[in-house]
This record gives structure tokens, sequence and C-alpha cells, in this order.
């Protein structure tokens, strides 16, 4: 009677620990479960002028101007993530040696700033890698945790406000225009790159 008992309560744990904790069981048609048609749609530029806003409030927050969204920037800046994404790299030089500064000149971008009592030559730049989820569940399938294109931003945004550098640059009194350029893999990494100037 005892050994009846034992059994039937281990049983019974195995049947519930998959229900207690949430993991994903197969559904009545054998396929593995997956939540791919969840991902979030939105478009590169979208996800772009979201973070743009995003720069524009924190420097609100701080009492600093806004920067103009400039669209030659957005491209130089699209295309670096762009490069970071198809390459496999995380940097400021980009595939071809170059930097930011050096970009912006191959495209013709002038580089060279006269604020009133300053004088600046030189792009800055920030980037960020993250995801378009939080964490993946796998158990018969994979089952992503989506996020929102607001919180995709909002992450790049404060990811940038908790680096000393690069919050520098967020705030930079001596920047008045921006681009932001986004580049998305196929295993749903996003690069994020800012140039201001």
């Amino acid at each position: 009677m005892t050994r009846y008992c034992l059994y039937r309560a281990i049983l019974v744990f195995l049947l519930l620990v998959p229900l207690a904790f949430g993991i994903a069981q197969e559904d009545s048609s054998g396929e593995p479960e997956s939540n791919l048609a969840d991902m979030p749609k939105f478009t590169a530029m979208e996800l772009e002028q979201l973070i743009h806003q995003e720069v524009n409030l924190r420097r609100e927050r701080s009492h600093v101007k806004p920067l103009e969204y400039d669209t030659v920037l957005a491209r130089i800046a699209r295309g670096h993530s762009q490069d970071m994404a198809k390459k496999g790299y995380f940097g400021h030089v980009d595939s071809n040696g170059r930097n930011p500064t050096q970009r912006a000149r191959a495209h013709g971008y002038p580089v060279m700033k006269n604020s009133g009592n300053l004088f600046s030559n030189g792009i800055a730049e920030n980037i960020y890698r993250t995801s378009l989820h939080r964490w993946v569940v796998h158990y018969y399938g994979t089952t992503y945790r989506w996020k929102t294109i607001d919180q995709i931003a909002e992450s790049v945004v404060n990811g940038w406000m908790e680096s000393y550098g690069h919050r520098r640059n967020v705030l930079s009194r001596n920047a008045d225009r921006q681009g932001i350029g986004i580049a998305v893999t196929g295993d749903f990494r996003v690069y994020v790159t800012q140039n201001l100037r």
C-alpha cells in the first residue's frame, strides 16, 4: 500500500510540474509550439524615429535643446549598423578600418563645425546591441518573450544613459543634429548606431 501511494505521488508530480512552471507543451497536432507570429512588426525607420524621440526626451529632462533629425547622418549610421550585423562585430571602427568621422567624410558629409566659441572637427557616435526578445524558453520548440518597439527604443537609450561617455554624447550641448540607424539580424539581434554633430 505504501509503495502504491509513493508511485502515485511520483506520477502526479511528473504530470503537474510542467503545468506549475508554465513549461510549453506540444499541441494536439504534435508540432512544436512557437510564437514567431507574435514577433513585433515594425520598420527600421519607425524604430529609428522612436529612438530619436527618446533621445530628445532625455535632453529635454536635462534642459538641453532637442536634436534635429539628419537624414544623411541616419543613412551613415544605418550603413554602420548593417555592416556590424552582416560582419558580426560590434565597435566604432568598421570592417574597412574607418571611424565615424572617416565614414562621414566618405559620404561627403561636412564634419567641421563652428558653434560660436567652440570649433569641432568630427562626428560623435553611440552604438548599442540588443535583441527583439527578453529571453527564450526552449521546451518542445522555442517560445520568445518579445519586446515591444517602445521597450526596444527605451532600452537602447537607457543603455546609453547608464554609460558616462555615451551619456555625454546624448546630452552634448555642442550637438544640434543626429541620425539613428538600425539593422536587425535573422536571429533577432538589433544593432543601433547614433551619429551626432
